[in-house]
């Protein structure tokens, strides 16, 4: 019989409880481990021969549904682990463990914390990355953050600084999805049944590119890669730094699914810069010409558009945008830490306020990112 909790607390459990009652049955697979939830350690034999162990930690923010109060702690759970993951396909490693550590509040009620591990569970299977550790612990309020292990062989391994003059620069997902939701929502636009729910779908289960990542370096394909967690933008301007070429992005060749076209046209905003913001977990690379067809073989395999939207040209780090109208340097409106547009620290109207305000680009000849 399924073990309910109606209004009890972490408190009322207490810590051995809430491991042997609520972590240990949802995270103990452990296959291919040594050791796994409910040691000190997780433990595992060396991986395949020749491959290298990729690691990745980050902290996950409150997810953006949940500050709109569309999502919870499900969505919590289930970001927490894309968060991670999806740096690791950008980077072409085949994911193989995560370790999770949270800080609850004692009076967090357990209901709530079950559907945490609900969502980091469901992501770890559908991801295949499995929960092998971690770590639980009381505190002020509610976090949660994680340290995610994959392998690839070292010669297949994408990095940022790849990019050679003549490759073009592609994306990989649906641009401008995200925000054309939170938008839609924010602005109560008027939205059909079904555009409700697909924006719903955007904002709550996000879903990170892995298999992309991992056939285009299986198969030699991209010659860089990110994932746009931070923006599309941010990406081109670092892929552009770290490999020391200019990045020439070509703005005629956004082509807008139908629902962010009418999000932008109904608020006034540019659609172009929905599409080249953060949210929607796309991939940012670049794939020298002979290898266009196979990129998109790849992408199209797994679900995902293909989009080509620049080019690599000689350089040291900048990236310019043109349209009809001109060519200027592409304004990043990525989302940066420690600015004046950080949604962490002075909310989503902080940087929706860049988003509507700031140029596409600007004029002037040369503006590296500041």
């Amino acid at each position: 019989m399924k073990q309910t909790y109606d209004e009890e607390t972490l408190f009322n459990l207490g810590e051995e409880r809430i491991l042997r009652e609520l972590v240990l049955p949802r995270c103990s697979d452990s296959a291919n481990f040594v050791l796994g939830v409910g040691d000190d350690c997780a433990a595992f034999l060396p991986w395949a021969q020749g491959e290298a162990i990729v690691i990745t930690t980050d902290p996950c923010p409150t997810p953006v549904a949940n500050l709109m109060n569309l999502g919870g702690y499900y969505n919590y759970g289930w970001l927490t682990v894309v968060i991670n993951i999806s740096d690791l396909g950008a980077m072409g490693a085949r994911p193989i463990g995560l370790l999770s550590s949270t800080v609850m509040h004692q009076n967090m009620l357990v209901r709530e914390y079950v559907r945490f591990l609900d969502g980091l569970c469901a992501a770890a299977e559908a991801f295949e990355c499995p929960i092998v550790g971690g770590n639980i612990k009381d505190g002020p309020e509610f976090t949660a953050s994680a340290t995610a292990f994959g392998s690839i062989r070292p010669d297949r391994l994408l990095t940022r600084a790849g990019a050679k003059p003549g490759h073009v620069v592609f994306v990989v997902g649906e641009m401008g999805m995200f925000w054309a939701s939170v938008l839609s929502f924010m602005q109560e636009l008027h939205l059909e049944d079904a555009e409700i729910n697909h924006a719903l779908k955007v904002l709550t289960k996000p879903m990170p590119k892995i298999d992309v990542g991992i056939g285009l370096a299986e198969q030699r394909v991209a010659s860089s890669c990110m994932d746009s967690s931070d923006g599309i933008t941010s990406c081109l301007y670092t892929i552009a730094e770290e490999s020391q070429v200019d990045i020439l992005v070509n703005l005629d060749s956004l082509r807008p699914h139908l629902f962010v076209y009418n999000v932008a046209r109904q608020i006034g905003i540019d659609y172009r810069k929905l599409m080249l913001s953060w949210g929607g977990w796309e991939l940012v690379g670049t794939v020298p010409c002979d290898q266009i067809k196979q990129a998109r073989r790849i992408t199209e395999n797994a679900g995902y558009t293909f989009t080509i939207v620049g080019q690599v040209n000689g350089g040291d780090g900048n990236v310019y945008a043109c349209d009809d109208c001109g060519q200027g340097s592409l304004t990043d409106i990525g989302s940066h830490r420690f600015t004046g547009s950080s949604y962490f620290i002075n909310g989503l109207e902080s940087y929706i306020s860049l988003l509507i305000s700031a140029p596409i680009y600007t004029s002037n000849v040369i503006a590296k990112r500041t």
